[in-house]
């Protein structure tokens, strides 16, 4: 994506031939997930994913101006309408993210680049939603060495299960985005800071230990 917005930048390619080499490569992508679904390399290796990013790259590269806010809205409500569908009729049977994962992501692309929705946006702009987005990134870096963890501890009732995983992970994702993202990010030098960033690393390699040792 750099890349790109260096040559258009410096205008060493014209953007019509970046947009066709986007969709090219968005087309291949989505037809190697949909060729190895059943394959992990579809959930771990980047070409199988690449198109997922490529909606990405689209929402940073397409700007509407001057729309009118009905159209906004509609198609915020379908960025939601997606979403959902994929939430409440996507289950262990379905090979997941492979190219099933088009459905969701569709609809949060819709969602961000229709986002200045004057009524429908309001969903999510909200300070809860705000914050979890805050704390998104550290989120989705602690979340899944717990997930993994409880996945060897014996809990009876799968709800209370789902419980404490949705409760250690916010929790740690609150912890890291303080102590460790936003120092990172702001450069704090204070001692307070430095200690606590070296509790927060102590902390995750523990967990990340006790994973692995489960595991094993």
């Amino acid at each position: 994506f750099t890349l790109i917005q260096l040559l258009k930048i410096k205008k060493i390619i014209n953007f019509n031939i970046i947009f066709i080499f986007i969709v090219i490569i968005f087309i291949l992508s989505l037809f190697l997930s949909f060729l190895f679904q059943e394959s992990k390399s579809s959930f771990f290796m980047t070409p199988f994913r690449m198109y997922e990013f490529i909606f990405g790259i689209l929402a940073a590269l397409i700007q509407f101006k001057n729309i009118n806010n009905i159209i906004k809205e509609i198609f915020y409500i379908l960025g939601i309408f997606f979403i959902l569908l994929a939430i409440i009729f996507y289950n262990d049977e379905h090979l997941y993210p492979s190219y099933l994962a088009l459905l969701p992501v569709f609809g949060a692309f819709l969602m961000i680049i229709f986002g200045e929705a004057k009524h429908s946006s309001k969903i999510l702009n909200n300070p809860i939603c705000i914050y979890i987005g805050k704390i998104s990134y550290s989120l989705y870096l602690i979340h899944w060495p717990i997930f993994v963890l409880f996945g060897f501890i014996i809990i009876q009732n799968e709800m209370l299960k789902i419980f404490f995983i949705l409760i250690l992970s916010f929790s740690l994702a609150v912890f890291m985005h303080k102590f460790i993202e936003q120092p990172f990010r702001f450069n704090k030098e204070t001692f307070l800071y430095k200690s606590f960033f070296k509790i927060s690393i102590f902390i995750i390699s523990l967990l990340c230990i006790t994973s692995v040792s489960v595991i094993y």
